[in-house]
């Protein structure tokens, strides 16, 4: 076990730090307490265990039961137990469920009420800008994976820790498990109440808080102290959460002092043929003064008999809800009647959880309003009401249904944040970026201002954190639709939508509320080399139902299914043997490929080119030749054409083109010259073809006969 023993005497197990840390950063200053007992420090990377315990098995109740265990093994009869911070909350977990201490030691923590939890939120509000920053260093522990960054999110949370500026260098020799800190920090440091179990505890107790502590206020430590009978309060002036460390000197002889009592006691308790007695109050015998009227009269300090005013009032107690009326608004306050002695005053801070609100945008004089009674009476003597903590109390109720039952919580978009939003639901709601819509929100500003309908997706009451999911409760609003959607279709079905994103891959096509897809071989019966070619985001289109998967909820679409097949037009006009008209689009080794109608192309075999021996078909014909071509052969099933170039006899006319499109050869241009000069031509044309072997286009008035597309035709054959 982690256990590191100091000095000798009364045994003191101590319990210091967070879950995961061990307590290098609390000897130097509680070692002094070694000089008159037994320091037994326990490392809480493992409450004592090895490193490699899982941290799933860990809880407020193993590490309190495992004190007992080490006891044992160490052969203790009795000793005091003192925890701080997380330490005190297993320590009070001990005090009020096991209680074998002889005494208790609680330290800077162990309320963890709902109003303990309200105070942190306050003392985060207080820091303005730098309390955000912590509260997003504590969301950070439930994701951190090495202890390097594990330093990094205690460094930043010092602040929070210390009143005043932490002595250099503190901390940084800490050694910290960060799996155990991220089991605790997502299921929470003790999610619950101790306030019904504190008259349980039966041992001398002290209580030492910081008077500026942030985590465990002065407020809570007297919740404690008066909860617990017998207890004593030791209040370390202007020191924060760590005040062992801010006013050593006060801490360790507070501490030195109650230690030497609960020793002396425990030995004289458990000498032979005694039993450990329990404390009993001091008990008061009260007589009834017959002069008393019961609400009418009463005695002051002097014996004096004076009006019984304060029967008047009702009772009231701290951290309860109470329901008044708005009599006056401040620019600092707003005084409230509950029909208590005093009116209540409502500072500015806890109007609301937004920050920096003005009092007069939040209640107006005459409204009824909730509060929660924070303190009955402060040092000025007056009562100090909550109107966001009585909110708060409520929304978690609601919260914590909404839930369990995962019905969705509606709430007001008060600030935008990085990574998200921030939502009032009397609670502050985190509503992540890529969980805002179904699609991701480039612009989060747009939705400042707006009522928004999220379900709650985590929820960890002790960290007050709430993340919530607008896309879920959008897609359960589309799920029903989508499935309307998927009864209505059926395959074959021509359907109209529009194109919402295009892919490499091909193009998404909404259909009134659910997503097909366009594969790009669906999109164009002619070769596509990106979607983008053919279609444009929030065009409309028309498109067939290819397939639906029912249980992946996929459809497959196409759009080349909704036009013209233009092999079925080579199917009805044309026929082996026909000459038809073409444009070369592809040169290779083998041959040549010609389009003969949009979308058909066949394959002009390297043999069918010339009635001479063709080494390299770019010989013969280029990319975007337009050539007269013969029909070998049509394959139907296997939608493939056979053409020949050197079958086409000279003079061969080709056939219409089966889409009624022009022709595609060039037109003689128009010089605006006689017939008689076209009829004198051809002579010299036909005296230059033997010597001309070259380009096609000299040898084109070799063919006098037929001046339409078969001259083009010749050079080719």
């Amino acid at each position: 076990m982690f256990v590191e023993e100091v000095g000798s005497g009364f045994p003191l197990i101590l319990l210091h730090g967070g879950p995961g840390l061990d307590h290098t950063q609390f000897r130097p200053w509680l070692d002094p307490l070694g000089d008159e007992v037994r320091l037994l420090y326990v490392d809480e990377r493992g409450q004592g265990r090895s490193e490699r315990v899982d941290p799933e098995t860990l809880s407020l109740e193993v590490f309190a039961r495992d004190v007992d265990l080490l006891a044992e093994a160490l052969g203790l009869e009795r000793f005091a137990l003192l925890g701080h911070s997380f330490g005190a909350i297993v320590t009070m977990w001990h005090a009020t469920e096991v209680g074998t201490a002889a005494a208790y030691v609680i330290s800077g923590g162990a309320d963890t009420s709902e109003r303990m939890i309200a105070d942190v939120e306050a003392s985060l509000e207080a820091m303005g800008e730098q309390g955000v920053a912590i509260a997003e260093t504590w969301e950070r522990e439930q994701t951190v994976e090495s202890e390097a960054e594990l330093k990094e999110l205690l460094a930043a949370q010092m602040p929070f820790h210390f009143h005043g500026a932490p002595p250099p260098g503190y901390g940084e020799e800490t050694v910290g498990s960060p799996e155990v800190l991220r089991h605790f920090a997502r299921i929470g440091y003790g999610d619950f109440d101790y306030g019904p179990r504190l008259r349980s505890v039966r041992r001398p107790t002290l209580l030492v808080v910081g008077e500026h502590d942030r985590t465990t206020t002065t407020r809570a430590a007297r919740v404690l102290h008066d909860g617990i009978e017998g207890s004593e309060l030791v209040v370390v002036p202007n020191a924060g959460h760590m005040s062992f460390v801010e006013d050593p000197e006060l801490y360790i002889e507070a501490v030195r002092g109650f230690l030497r009592a609960a020793s002396a006691a425990s030995e004289a308790a458990l000498e032979p043929g005694y039993t450990d007695p329990l404390r009993m109050t001091p008990e008061t015998i009260h007589t009834q003064d017959p002069e008393l009227e019961e609400g009418v009269w009463t005695r002051n300090e002097e014996g004096e008999l004076v009006p019984d005013y304060d029967s008047t009032f009702p009772t009231i107690n701290e951290g309860e809800v109470v329901h008044g009326t708005v009599v006056r608004v401040d620019k600092d306050e707003v005084l409230v009647d509950i029909g208590y002695k005093s009116e209540g005053v409502i500072p500015v801070a806890e109007l609301s959880i937004r920050r920096s609100v003005n009092p007069a945008d939040e209640v107006s004089v005459g409204e009824q309003i909730d509060a929660l009674v924070m303190t009955k009476e402060d040092a000025e003597g007056r009562l100090i009401l909550s109107k966001k903590r009585a909110r708060f109390e409520l929304a978690w109720k609601k919260i914590e249904e909404a839930a369990e039952s995962g019905e969705p919580v509606t709430g007001k978009v008060i600030e935008v944040v990085k990574g998200g939003l921030i939502l009032d639901l009397g609670v502050r709601g985190f509503l992540p970026a890529s969980l805002v819509d179904i699609r991701r929100v480039q612009d989060l500003d747009e939705f400042l201002g707006q009522e928004l309908r999220c379900k709650v997706i985590e929820l960890n009451r002790s960290r007050n954190n709430v993340v919530l999911s607008r896309r879920a409760v959008l897609e359960d609003e589309r799920k029903e639709a989508r499935q309307a959607i998927l009864d209505r279709l059926q395959p074959g079905q021509d359907v109209e939508g529009v194109i919402s994103n295009i892919v490499d891959f091909g193009a998404f096509v909404d259909l009134d509320g659910m997503d097909g897809l366009i594969h790009i071989s669906e999109l164009s019966w002619s070769h596509v080399n990106h979607p983008s070619e053919v279609l444009e985001i929030g065009q409309k289109v028309n498109v067939r139902v290819l397939d639906i998967d029912r249980d992946r909820q996929r459809i497959s679409l196409g759009l080349k299914q909704t036009q013209s097949d233009p092999w079925q037009q080579v199917l009805e006009s044309y026929r082996e043997g026909d000459v038809v008209e073409g444009r070369v689009t592809k040169v290779v080794t083998f041959g040549a490929f010609v389009e003969i109608l949009p979308g058909v192309e066949g394959l002009v075999h390297i043999s069918e080119l010339a009635q001479h021996h063709v080494e390299n078909p770019r010989e013969v014909v280029s990319q975007g030749d337009a050539v007269n071509v013969l029909i070998l052969e049509v394959d139907a099933e296997r939608r493939r054409l056979s053409l020949s170039l050197k079958r086409v006899e000279d003079g061969s006319v080709p056939k219409p083109r089966a889409d009624g499109g022009e022709s595609i050869h060039a037109s003689a241009p128009d010089l605006g010259l006689s017939e008689d000069v076209f009829a004198e031509e051809p002579a010299p044309a036909a005296e230059e073809e033997p010597a001309a072997e070259e380009p096609a286009a000299e040898a084109e008035p070799a063919a006098e006969a037929e001046p339409e597309p078969a001259p083009d035709e010749e050079p080719a054959a």
